[in-house]
């Protein structure tokens, strides 16, 4: 460590330091509020330019409108940030880092890194007591990655609103589960609610009155706050990554476009082994979290943030992640089914439809692919028999997944031809084939990842089988039944 990064280490601490000292000694409201904050987690952003206010107030011992009258103290750490942030690499008249400026252009770039800086660490520190030090180090680090590699750090990040689980949990590697538990009370001090309206940007709901108690719970009350961490990374070639405007990028970041679908992709692909696993919830879309010195807050108002009533809540424990990890592993040695972007298409859309026609259309798309290798004929009937044959343990399940897959079959077909599919579900409800139209959707949800997790696990044994699959028209080879 060089003689000027541990002197710009030592002066970062101890204004942290002091900041934190001065907000718990006369920021009562914004202390009041960080206190509730520990209580969740980090999803949260402060007001740049209140916090900054706070920086000069306690750190810098300035008045906001003196900042540019630079003091020996400030002049002091402006000239160590730029000797190690700023090398023959990175020019720190570049705006890469600066396009997010509440205070307009009369702040210097290097000035406006520093509350950027103190921002993240401050962050850090306050809610997980890290070690400043090392916080700093850690900031350092990927600043130094970004420029020196030209990659960017970036995370999505999107609601999970059908589980339920306490604590963080590693999925996979750059994969993270995070469980964000709302405990903001205010409700008794309208200085903290002022406070908090004007200048934190949060999920959490309005006031509550109450912590969650058991009885939430048993009304099936599923609270917004469990969020999927996917940490991934894009060149460095454009100031701001944002899906919404990759369309309107020019035909020179033709190749950064197709990166970044490659990195969606790939975060589509791992919602898919959540609902291959059994997860049945609605995507509601992603944010985006970047690199600490853009100070681009992830987007959470996209989220439903205030209670809502599910019928079924789905309780996450440790052994589920386990199994998670094996199943998500599972298809990636494959790389069978959900890699095939007709089939991972359809599939995402399966779960995300609102519609029951297209869920069926969906589902037998996907299941003819799997089902009807080889000449198009007779699809029906070697669709269920390949079914049954294929899933059925026994031969009381294979006449049920048979007669099942028939109906269903001809379901689709009246909905693809313009029949009366109306009348079709009627007949199957009062005949009690099923109870509900939900109850279709549940069986033809389970019959499709029961096809998937199966064929997967063939598929890690036998690299070959999907050319045994395309010669054969029916599945007798890997049938259960016909081996008793």
């Amino acid at each position: 460590m060089t003689e000027e990064l541990e002197n710009l280490i030592e002066l970062v601490r101890e204004d942290i330091l002091t900041l934190e000292k001065g907000i718990n000694e006369q920021e009562k409201e914004l202390k009041e509020i960080l206190d509730h904050i520990k209580i969740g987690d980090s999803l949260f952003s402060i007001d740049l330019n209140y916090f900054g206010n706070l920086v000069n107030k306690y750190a810098f011992k300035v008045a906001p409108s003196d900042i540019n009258n630079q003091s020996l103290d400030i002049l002091k750490r402006i000239k160590l940030v730029e000797k190690i942030f700023f090398t023959k690499n990175i020019d720190k008249t570049k705006n890469i880092y600066t396009f997010d400026n509440p205070w307009g252009n009369s702040i210097p770039n290097t000035i406006i890194l520093i509350y950027k800086l103190y921002y993240a660490i401050f962050k850090r520190y306050i809610l997980s007591s890290e070690d400043i030090v090392e916080i700093f180090k850690d900031l350092l680090d990927q600043w130094n990655y970004t420029f020196n590699e030209l990659k960017i750090p970036i995370t999505f990040i999107t609601h999970l609103p059908l589980v339920i689980f306490k604590g963080n949990y590693q999925l996979i590697k750059n994969l993270e589960l995070k469980s964000v538990w709302p405990y903001i009370r205010l409700y008794d001090d309208p200085g903290a609610k002022k406070v908090y309206d004007k200048y934190i940007h949060s999920f959490f709901p309005i006031y509550m009155q109450y912590p969650y108690e058991k009885s939430f719970f048993d009304n099936n009350y599923a609270p917004y706050g469990v969020y999927l961490f996917f940490k991934t990374e894009i060149s460095n070639q454009v100031e701001r990554i944002d899906h919404k405007n990759f369309k309107y990028i020019s035909p020179f970041f033709e190749d950064l476009k197709e990166e970044f679908k490659k990195i969606l992709k790939n975060f589509y692909d791992l919602i898919n082994v959540l609902y291959l696993y059994g997860y049945d919830f609605k995507f509601e879309d992603y944010t985006i979290e970047y690199p600490w010195w853009w100070y681009e807050t992830p987007n959470l108002s996209k989220f439903e943030t205030y209670y809502r009533k599910y019928n079924r809540i789905l309780t996450m424990e440790k052994k589920d992640i386990e199994e998670l990890q094996i199943l998500y592993n599972e298809m990636d040695r494959s790389s069978l089914y959900l890699k095939n972007k007709i089939i991972a298409n359809r599939y995402f859309q399966v779960y995300n439809r609102e519609s029951f026609p297209d869920i069926i259309l969906d589902s037998f798309i996907i299941l003819e692919i799997l089902l009807t290798r080889g000449k198009e004929m007779e699809l029906s009937y070697r669709l269920s028999l390949n079914g049954a044959l294929f899933l059925a343990r026994d031969w009381s399940e294979f006449k049920r997944i048979k007669n099942v897959l028939k109906h269903l079959y001809d379901l689709r077909s009246k909905i693809i031809h313009g029949g009366n599919w109306e009348k079709k579900v009627i007949k199957l409800l009062k005949n009690k084939v099923f109870s509900n139209e939900n109850d279709i959707i549940i069986e033809v949800k389970a019959i499709l990842n029961r096809n998937f997790r199966k064929l997967n696990k063939l598929q890690i044994t036998d690299k070959n089988l999907q050319n045994k699959l395309s010669e054969s028209n029916f599945f007798f080879d890997h049938s259960n039944i016909m081996k008793r």
